[in-house]
């Protein structure tokens, strides 16, 4: 996915979150991540920040005294608005048409296998990291929205 990133910004922050997936599977480090969902995501702590793998994998950082540990992750456009949201994966899936409208990943922790859930709830277990990549790809094309910084 490298080089046409620097284009557009859609491209450069499935590009972030490609590699921040990779590493945390790698590791077996569970995490959720939700990228540009239907409704307002309440709970959790507010960033407000740019998606970079940096602070993706700061956020699942197993460190006890990580705040940001312990939850999913929000994505609107190119900025991760809330992290340590209280969901679990059953409920992401059950609920995918609202929380997920755009696309849902899920990294276990126990085997580091991934799995994604889109817009209709359809569940699939990405064994590959180039069709993890191709779905990242096609979300820039139908599902992000602009960036949504908090009104003050």
């Amino acid at each position: 996915m490298t080089g046409a990133a620097n284009e557009d910004p859609r491209l450069r922050v499935a590009e972030e979150i490609l590699a921040a997936v990779r590493a945390l599977a790698r590791h077996r480090e569970g995490a959720i991540l939700l990228w540009d969902p239907a409704v307002p995501i309440f709970g959790g702590v507010v960033l407000d920040a740019l998606v970079t793998r940096a602070l993706l994998l700061a956020a699942f950082n197993p460190d006890s005294l990580n705040p940001l540990r312990g939850g999913a992750v929000v994505i609107r456009g190119d900025r991760i608005e809330r992290a340590a949201v209280p969901l679990d994966w059953r409920t992401v899936v059950e609920t995918a048409r609202e929380l997920a409208a755009g696309l849902a990943i899920q990294i276990n922790a126990a085997t580091g296998e991934i799995r994604t859930v889109d817009r209709e709830g359809r569940v699939d277990e990405v064994g590959d990291e180039d069709v993890l990549a191709r779905t990242l790809r096609a979300h820039t094309v139908v599902g992000l929205v602009p960036s949504s910084r908090p009104r003050t």
